[in-house]
């Protein structure tokens, strides 16, 4: 198919370039993340449940290899956009497109019980209220200008 073929070129030429330029290093992990990150909330399937104005997975993919092909490799999504779908839209084209070691991604769990069972997942419950704390901001070191 030509659209995937120039997904792939596109794949390809992020690497061999190293176009990641703009990025700060995450604390003290040695990790590069971007100095912007893609919100894909926007992602999803229009016909499932709140997001009837969201880009279906062919018009989204442009836009996250866009983002990759300008150094951006932080995105965030959560399982509550479009019902799930944007996790799943966000995740296959990034592996279509970039390197696992190359990305991060950050998602967002909005009912915890459901996403345990998704997972097969048992918590105590310190761990349950753990995951339920409020985010609190971590102060950025460095200087982004």
């Amino acid at each position: 198919m030509l659209v995937r073929a120039s997904y792939q070129r596109g794949r390809d030429n992020i690497h061999s370039q190293n176009k990641l330029k703009e990025s700060v290093k995450y604390g003290r992990t040695g990790l590069d993340v971007s100095r912007l990150c893609l919100g894909c909330m926007s992602y999803g399937v229009p016909e499932r449940r709140m997001a009837p104005w969201s880009l279906n997975e062919e018009q989204s993919r442009p836009f996250i290899q866009k983002a990759l092909d300008a150094g951006i490799n932080f995105f965030d999504t959560a399982n509550i956009y479009s019902d799930g779908t944007s996790e799943e839209i966000v995740g296959r084209a990034l592996k279509d497109f970039a390197r696992r070691d190359e990305i991060v991604l950050a998602t967002k769990i909005h009912h915890l019980e459901d996403a345990m069972a998704a997972l097969k997942v048992k918590l105590t419950m310190e761990e349950i209220g753990f995951l339920e704390e409020a985010y609190v901001p971590h102060p950025v070191t460095g200087n982004l200008s």
